[in-house]
Protein backbone atom coordinates (compact mmCIF):
# COMPACT_ATOMS: atom_id res chain seq x y z
CA UNK A 1 0.00 0.00 0.00
CA UNK A 2 3.02 2.45 0.02
CA UNK A 3 3.93 5.07 -2.88
CA UNK A 4 7.37 6.52 -3.47
CA UNK A 5 7.80 9.47 -1.04
CA UNK A 6 7.31 11.87 -4.54
CA UNK A 7 4.42 10.51 -5.52
CA UNK A 8 3.10 10.54 -2.02
CA UNK A 9 3.74 14.12 -1.21
CA UNK A 10 2.47 15.21 -4.99
CA UNK A 11 -0.57 13.55 -4.16
CA UNK A 12 -0.73 15.55 -0.60
CA UNK A 13 -0.12 18.61 -2.74
CA UNK A 14 -2.86 17.62 -5.12
CA UNK A 15 -5.98 16.60 -2.58
CA UNK A 16 -4.66 19.67 -0.21
CA UNK A 17 -5.54 21.77 -3.20
CA UNK A 18 -8.42 20.17 -4.45
CA UNK A 19 -9.68 20.45 -0.86
CA UNK A 20 -8.69 23.98 -0.39
CA UNK A 21 -12.16 25.94 -0.75
CA UNK A 22 -14.32 22.75 1.18
CA UNK A 23 -15.53 24.56 4.43
CA UNK A 24 -12.83 25.69 6.17
CA UNK A 25 -12.49 21.99 7.68
CA UNK A 26 -8.97 20.35 9.28
CA UNK A 27 -9.27 16.99 7.87
CA UNK A 28 -7.64 15.68 10.67
CA UNK A 29 -11.07 17.46 13.21
CA UNK A 30 -13.14 14.12 13.93
CA UNK A 31 -15.56 12.50 16.37
CA UNK A 32 -16.83 9.23 17.51
CA UNK A 33 -20.51 8.91 17.69
CA UNK A 34 -23.62 6.54 17.05
CA UNK A 35 -27.24 7.57 15.68
CA UNK A 36 -29.00 10.07 17.51
CA UNK A 37 -32.32 13.13 16.53
CA UNK A 38 -29.77 15.47 14.37
CA UNK A 39 -27.01 13.68 14.43
CA UNK A 40 -26.23 15.21 10.58
CA UNK A 41 -27.07 18.48 11.76
CA UNK A 42 -24.55 18.39 14.89
CA UNK A 43 -21.79 16.83 12.65
CA UNK A 44 -21.57 19.78 10.22
CA UNK A 45 -22.32 22.12 13.43
CA UNK A 46 -19.25 20.46 15.31
CA UNK A 47 -16.93 21.39 11.74
CA UNK A 48 -15.35 17.57 11.67
CA UNK A 49 -14.65 16.23 8.44
CA UNK A 50 -14.65 12.58 9.46
CA UNK A 51 -16.77 10.16 11.56
CA UNK A 52 -16.73 6.49 12.80
CA UNK A 53 -19.38 4.65 14.98
CA UNK A 54 -17.18 1.80 15.70
CA UNK A 55 -18.66 -0.51 13.00
CA UNK A 56 -18.59 -0.59 9.27
CA UNK A 57 -21.74 1.26 9.33
CA UNK A 58 -22.26 4.68 9.06
CA UNK A 59 -26.01 4.35 9.87
CA UNK A 60 -27.30 7.61 8.27
CA UNK A 61 -25.90 10.17 5.19
CA UNK A 62 -23.28 12.53 5.91
CA UNK A 63 -23.52 16.20 5.20
CA UNK A 64 -21.65 16.51 2.10
CA UNK A 65 -17.95 16.82 2.63
CA UNK A 66 -17.86 14.64 5.53
CA UNK A 67 -16.02 11.33 5.18
CA UNK A 68 -16.92 8.02 7.32
CA UNK A 69 -14.30 5.58 8.22
CA UNK A 70 -15.25 1.78 9.05
CA UNK A 71 -13.93 -0.53 12.08
CA UNK A 72 -14.20 -4.10 13.07
CA UNK A 73 -14.76 -3.78 16.33
CA UNK A 74 -14.41 -7.63 17.92
CA UNK A 75 -14.08 -10.99 16.67
CA UNK A 76 -17.76 -11.42 15.76
CA UNK A 77 -17.31 -8.89 13.16
CA UNK A 78 -14.42 -10.09 11.02
CA UNK A 79 -16.97 -11.70 9.16
CA UNK A 80 -17.10 -11.86 5.07
CA UNK A 81 -20.71 -9.14 5.21
CA UNK A 82 -18.71 -6.74 8.00
CA UNK A 83 -15.33 -6.46 5.87
CA UNK A 84 -17.45 -6.28 2.84
CA UNK A 85 -19.62 -3.35 4.10
CA UNK A 86 -16.10 -1.73 5.16
CA UNK A 87 -14.38 -1.79 1.23
CA UNK A 88 -17.65 0.36 0.31
CA UNK A 89 -17.03 3.23 2.79
CA UNK A 90 -13.69 4.21 1.44
CA UNK A 91 -9.94 3.25 1.64
CA UNK A 92 -9.39 3.00 5.27
CA UNK A 93 -9.81 0.55 8.10
CA UNK A 94 -9.99 0.79 11.49
CA UNK A 95 -8.83 -2.47 13.77
CA UNK A 96 -10.29 -3.85 17.16
CA UNK A 97 -11.48 -1.28 19.94
CA UNK A 98 -9.81 -1.95 23.54
CA UNK A 99 -8.56 -5.31 22.80
CA UNK A 100 -7.13 -5.16 26.18
CA UNK A 101 -10.11 -4.35 27.91
CA UNK A 102 -12.88 -7.52 29.56
CA UNK A 103 -15.57 -5.26 28.76
CA UNK A 104 -14.69 -4.06 25.23
CA UNK A 105 -13.28 -6.11 22.73
CA UNK A 106 -11.27 -8.82 24.66
CA UNK A 107 -8.79 -9.83 22.53
CA UNK A 108 -5.19 -10.86 23.82
CA UNK A 109 -2.24 -10.16 21.18
CA UNK A 110 -2.22 -13.83 19.80
CA UNK A 111 -6.07 -13.51 19.24
CA UNK A 112 -5.80 -10.48 16.85
CA UNK A 113 -2.93 -11.34 15.00
CA UNK A 114 -4.53 -14.81 14.22
CA UNK A 115 -7.48 -12.40 12.65
CA UNK A 116 -5.68 -9.62 11.32
CA UNK A 117 -4.51 -10.98 7.90
CA UNK A 118 -8.13 -11.18 7.65
CA UNK A 119 -8.27 -7.37 7.79
CA UNK A 120 -5.19 -6.80 5.60
CA UNK A 121 -6.97 -8.38 2.58
CA UNK A 122 -9.49 -6.05 2.48
CA UNK A 123 -6.95 -4.03 0.96
CA UNK A 124 -7.43 -0.73 2.66
CA UNK A 125 -5.18 1.35 4.68
CA UNK A 126 -4.93 -0.15 8.18
CA UNK A 127 -4.71 1.07 11.53
CA UNK A 128 -3.76 -0.77 14.51
CA UNK A 129 -5.71 -1.92 17.05
CA UNK A 130 -6.35 0.96 20.10
CA UNK A 131 -5.38 -0.02 23.35
CA UNK A 132 -7.55 1.50 26.28
CA UNK A 133 -4.04 2.89 27.80
CA UNK A 134 -0.59 2.17 27.69
CA UNK A 135 0.13 2.24 24.17
CA UNK A 136 3.89 2.92 24.83
CA UNK A 137 4.52 0.72 27.76
CA UNK A 138 7.49 -2.12 27.75
CA UNK A 139 5.60 -5.75 27.14
CA UNK A 140 2.14 -3.73 26.81
CA UNK A 141 -0.67 -5.02 24.54
CA UNK A 142 0.25 -3.05 21.35
CA UNK A 143 3.79 -3.47 21.88
CA UNK A 144 3.24 -7.37 22.46
CA UNK A 145 0.92 -7.06 18.87
CA UNK A 146 2.59 -5.07 16.96
CA UNK A 147 5.90 -7.02 17.50
CA UNK A 148 4.24 -10.43 16.56
CA UNK A 149 2.89 -8.01 13.21
CA UNK A 150 6.25 -7.48 12.43
CA UNK A 151 7.30 -11.07 12.70
CA UNK A 152 4.48 -11.97 10.71
CA UNK A 153 4.87 -9.32 7.77
CA UNK A 154 1.26 -8.50 8.90
CA UNK A 155 0.77 -4.62 7.49
CA UNK A 156 -0.07 -1.78 10.00
CA UNK A 157 0.03 1.61 8.61
CA UNK A 158 -0.69 3.61 11.57
CA UNK A 159 -1.17 3.45 15.27
CA UNK A 160 -5.03 4.29 16.95
CA UNK A 161 -4.89 5.38 20.53
CA UNK A 162 -7.33 6.33 23.43
CA UNK A 163 -6.70 8.55 26.01
CA UNK A 164 -8.27 9.89 28.88
CA UNK A 165 -6.99 12.50 31.01
CA UNK A 166 -7.80 12.73 34.75
CA UNK A 167 -5.91 16.21 35.45
CA UNK A 168 -8.48 18.75 35.13
CA UNK A 169 -5.86 21.67 34.77
CA UNK A 170 -5.61 22.28 30.95
CA UNK A 171 -2.06 22.83 30.79
CA UNK A 172 -1.18 20.14 32.63
CA UNK A 173 -3.71 17.62 30.42
CA UNK A 174 -2.73 18.76 27.52
CA UNK A 175 1.34 18.01 28.14
CA UNK A 176 0.24 14.58 29.55
CA UNK A 177 -1.39 13.72 26.41
CA UNK A 178 1.17 15.27 24.00
CA UNK A 179 3.78 13.29 25.76
CA UNK A 180 1.90 10.38 25.78
CA UNK A 181 2.06 10.82 21.66
CA UNK A 182 4.95 11.58 21.67
CA UNK A 183 5.92 8.31 23.63
CA UNK A 184 4.18 5.99 21.25
CA UNK A 185 5.41 7.41 17.89
CA UNK A 186 8.89 7.17 19.25
CA UNK A 187 7.98 3.53 19.98
CA UNK A 188 6.61 2.69 16.83
CA UNK A 189 7.48 5.46 13.59
CA UNK A 190 4.42 5.57 12.77
CA UNK A 191 1.36 8.31 11.92
CA UNK A 192 -1.02 8.07 14.99
CA UNK A 193 -5.18 8.82 14.94
CA UNK A 194 -6.14 9.50 18.30
CA UNK A 195 -9.41 7.83 18.25
CA UNK A 196 -11.19 8.50 21.85
CA UNK A 197 -10.04 11.47 23.88
CA UNK A 198 -11.38 13.81 26.37
CA UNK A 199 -10.92 15.12 30.28
CA UNK A 200 -12.06 12.16 31.95
CA UNK A 201 -10.97 10.76 35.79
CA UNK A 202 -11.51 6.85 35.91
CA UNK A 203 -9.46 6.23 38.84
CA UNK A 204 -12.23 5.76 41.63
CA UNK A 205 -13.91 3.06 38.93
CA UNK A 206 -16.83 5.66 38.60
CA UNK A 207 -16.19 8.30 36.17
CA UNK A 208 -15.95 12.17 37.45
CA UNK A 209 -15.93 14.98 34.71
CA UNK A 210 -14.59 18.35 34.32
CA UNK A 211 -16.96 21.56 34.70
CA UNK A 212 -18.25 22.60 31.39
CA UNK A 213 -15.35 25.44 31.54
CA UNK A 214 -12.63 22.68 32.23
CA UNK A 215 -13.43 20.71 29.48
CA UNK A 216 -14.39 23.31 26.92
CA UNK A 217 -10.55 25.05 27.76
CA UNK A 218 -9.34 21.73 27.19
CA UNK A 219 -10.77 20.67 24.14
CA UNK A 220 -9.72 24.08 22.52
CA UNK A 221 -6.06 23.69 23.63
CA UNK A 222 -5.85 19.82 23.02
CA UNK A 223 -6.98 20.76 19.43
CA UNK A 224 -4.34 23.16 18.93
CA UNK A 225 -1.97 20.44 19.85
CA UNK A 226 -3.11 18.21 17.82
CA UNK A 227 -3.62 20.29 14.54
CA UNK A 228 0.03 21.67 15.26
CA UNK A 229 1.55 17.39 15.49
CA UNK A 230 2.45 16.60 12.50
CA UNK A 231 2.69 13.16 12.63
CA UNK A 232 -0.89 13.00 14.36
CA UNK A 233 -3.02 12.58 11.06
CA UNK A 234 -6.51 12.58 12.92
CA UNK A 235 -8.20 13.12 16.08
CA UNK A 236 -12.16 12.09 17.11
CA UNK A 237 -13.29 13.28 20.29
CA UNK A 238 -15.63 10.82 22.45
CA UNK A 239 -18.26 11.88 21.84
CA UNK A 240 -20.38 13.68 19.71
CA UNK A 241 -24.08 12.38 21.02
CA UNK A 242 -24.92 12.67 24.78
CA UNK A 243 -25.48 9.35 26.63
CA UNK A 244 -28.62 7.30 25.96
CA UNK A 245 -31.11 7.48 28.31
CA UNK A 246 -29.83 5.51 31.43
CA UNK A 247 -26.55 5.76 30.38
CA UNK A 248 -24.09 2.83 29.70
CA UNK A 249 -22.44 3.82 26.70
CA UNK A 250 -18.94 4.06 27.48
CA UNK A 251 -18.96 4.55 30.79
CA UNK A 252 -21.62 7.81 30.82
CA UNK A 253 -22.24 9.37 34.00
CA UNK A 254 -23.88 11.95 36.16
CA UNK A 255 -22.27 15.37 35.15
CA UNK A 256 -20.76 14.22 32.08
CA UNK A 257 -19.09 16.84 29.67
CA UNK A 258 -17.65 15.27 27.17
CA UNK A 259 -20.99 15.31 24.53
CA UNK A 260 -20.43 17.72 22.03
CA UNK A 261 -23.86 17.45 20.84
CA UNK A 262 -27.74 17.46 22.32
CA UNK A 263 -30.54 15.67 21.15
CA UNK A 264 -32.08 17.63 18.07
CA UNK A 265 -28.22 18.71 16.81
CA UNK A 266 -27.45 22.11 19.04
CA UNK A 267 -23.97 22.00 20.24
CA UNK A 268 -23.11 22.26 24.26
CA UNK A 269 -20.64 24.68 25.06
CA UNK A 270 -17.77 21.94 24.99
CA UNK A 271 -19.11 21.24 20.89
CA UNK A 272 -18.78 25.02 20.62
CA UNK A 273 -15.38 25.32 21.96
CA UNK A 274 -14.35 21.92 19.85
CA UNK A 275 -16.02 23.30 16.56
CA UNK A 276 -14.20 26.51 16.64
CA UNK A 277 -10.64 25.28 17.55
CA UNK A 278 -8.32 25.45 15.51
CA UNK A 279 -4.54 25.40 14.54
CA UNK A 280 -2.05 27.29 14.88
CA UNK A 281 -0.79 28.51 11.55
CA UNK A 282 2.45 27.08 12.28
CA UNK A 283 4.20 27.17 9.05
CA UNK A 284 7.43 25.02 7.79
CA UNK A 285 9.69 25.90 10.60
CA UNK A 286 7.14 24.64 13.77
CA UNK A 287 5.67 21.16 12.93
CA UNK A 288 2.91 22.35 10.45
CA UNK A 289 3.94 20.10 7.75
CA UNK A 290 0.83 17.78 7.10
CA UNK A 291 2.08 14.01 6.92
CA UNK A 292 0.87 12.66 3.38
CA UNK A 293 -2.12 11.13 4.90
CA UNK A 294 -3.29 13.78 6.67
CA UNK A 295 -5.99 14.61 3.89
CA UNK A 296 -9.54 13.59 4.15
CA UNK A 297 -10.92 10.47 2.62
CA UNK A 298 -12.37 10.48 -0.66
CA UNK A 299 -12.57 6.97 -1.74
CA UNK A 300 -9.63 6.64 -3.38
CA UNK A 301 -6.49 5.37 -2.04
CA UNK A 302 -5.02 7.67 0.25
CA UNK A 303 -1.30 8.42 0.45
CA UNK A 304 0.18 6.11 2.77
CA UNK A 305 2.23 8.19 5.54
CA UNK A 306 4.38 5.80 6.54
CA UNK A 307 3.53 2.28 5.56
CA UNK A 308 4.64 -1.29 7.15
CA UNK A 309 5.25 -2.33 10.47
CA UNK A 310 7.50 -0.39 13.34
CA UNK A 311 9.56 0.87 10.67
CA UNK A 312 13.25 2.03 11.46
CA UNK A 313 12.89 5.91 10.64
CA UNK A 314 9.85 8.45 11.04
CA UNK A 315 7.16 8.87 7.97
CA UNK A 316 6.58 12.18 6.24
CA UNK A 317 4.67 12.83 3.52
CA UNK A 318 7.58 16.07 2.36
CA UNK A 319 10.17 13.71 3.83
CA UNK A 320 13.89 14.32 3.33
CA UNK A 321 15.60 12.66 -0.01
CA UNK A 322 18.11 12.52 -2.35
CA UNK A 323 18.65 12.03 -5.81
CA UNK A 324 16.14 13.41 -8.72
CA UNK A 325 12.94 13.58 -6.44
CA UNK A 326 14.65 16.06 -4.06
CA UNK A 327 13.69 19.23 -5.94
CA UNK A 328 10.04 18.08 -6.34
CA UNK A 329 9.56 17.16 -2.42
CA UNK A 330 10.87 20.81 -1.72
CA UNK A 331 8.45 22.13 -4.29
CA UNK A 332 6.18 20.19 -2.46
CA UNK A 333 6.87 21.25 0.90
CA UNK A 334 6.92 25.01 0.40
CA UNK A 335 3.44 24.45 -1.80
CA UNK A 336 1.67 22.47 0.67
CA UNK A 337 2.80 25.12 3.35
CA UNK A 338 1.60 28.09 1.23
CA UNK A 339 -1.95 25.99 0.03
CA UNK A 340 -2.05 25.72 4.44
CA UNK A 341 -1.53 29.43 5.00
CA UNK A 342 -3.93 30.99 2.33
CA UNK A 343 -6.39 28.71 1.62
CA UNK A 344 -8.42 29.42 4.24
CA UNK A 345 -8.39 25.42 5.76
CA UNK A 346 -6.15 25.81 8.36
CA UNK A 347 -6.08 30.00 9.15
CA UNK A 348 -6.79 31.12 12.51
Amino acid sequence: MSVPRASSCAAALALTLAAGSAAGLSPKKGVGMWSFPGDDQALEAVQASWFYTWSPYAGFVPPAGVSFVPLIWGAADVTTADLDQAQTQGSILLGFNEPDLESQSNLSPAQALALWPQLVATGMRLGSPAPSHGAATDGGWLETFMQGAAQQQLEVDFICLHWYGGDFDTDSAVSELQTYLQQTHAAYQLPIWLTEFALTDYSSGTPVYPTVAQQSSFATAAVRMLEATPYVERYAWFSLPPCPAGGGNGGCGDGNTTPLSLDGGGLTAVGEAYAAAQSVDAGLLDGGMPDAGQVADSGAPEPDAGSGVMTSKPSSGCSSSSGPAAPLLLLCALGVALLRRFSGRWSR
